[in-house]
């Protein structure tokens, strides 16, 4: 065959496949996992939710002043456990009616409080640790019992609350 005959097949060959049409994937997005159909997918549980519930709270408030230790009247309140976000590690406690006070940035007590649980039950409340004579301790005695002690001040005083809370069955 001479160069015009391979010359014009080859034309040929490259209009034919430069005219087909090729079918197009379907759009997945990243962010959509890839699942068989067959499989079946189990949410997973927020830790939080078994310390969450109603509680009988019985709080006293404390003052301690050169040395001296003053208690309050010790206030029983029917309150609540909550999960303050959708994901993490916040809860909400409220142990006494009213509004509370924020003394520190993000960090309400005297009312409520909104505190980080571990898996384990032990409370941490970093926000409340504003000053030098901030302190915050509190732990959950399996999910049934709550205890919390917090207290705040300064050049020979201090003032907060000790707090005990016993799940309402």
């Amino acid at each position: 065959m001479n160069r015009i005959a391979y010359l014009t097949l080859l034309l040929l060959a490259l209009t034919t496949f430069a005219s087909c049409e090729l079918e197009e994937a379907p759009f997945i997005p990243k962010e959509t996992p890839i699942v068989p159909p067959d499989t079946t997918i189990i949410p997973v549980e927020d830790f939080r939710s078994k310390f969450c519930g109603d509680f009988v709270f019985t709080s006293c408030p404390w003052i301690t002043s050169e040395g001296n230790y003053y208690f309050g009247d010790t206030v029983t309140y029917i309150g609540t456990i909550s999960k303050l976000e959708r994901l993490g590690s916040l809860l909400k406690i409220r142990y006494r009616s009213g509004n509370g006070r924020i003394p520190c940035p993000n960090a309400p007590v005297d009312a409520f409080i909104h505190p980080t649980v571990q898996p384990d039950g032990i409370l941490k409340y970093p926000e409340f640790m504003c000053g030098n004579h901030s302190t915050f301790g509190g732990t959950f005695l399996g999910i049934d019992i709550v205890n919390f002690d917090f207290g705040m001040g300064g050049n020979g005083w201090q003032e907060g609350h000790r707090v005990h809370g016993e799940r309402i069955r």
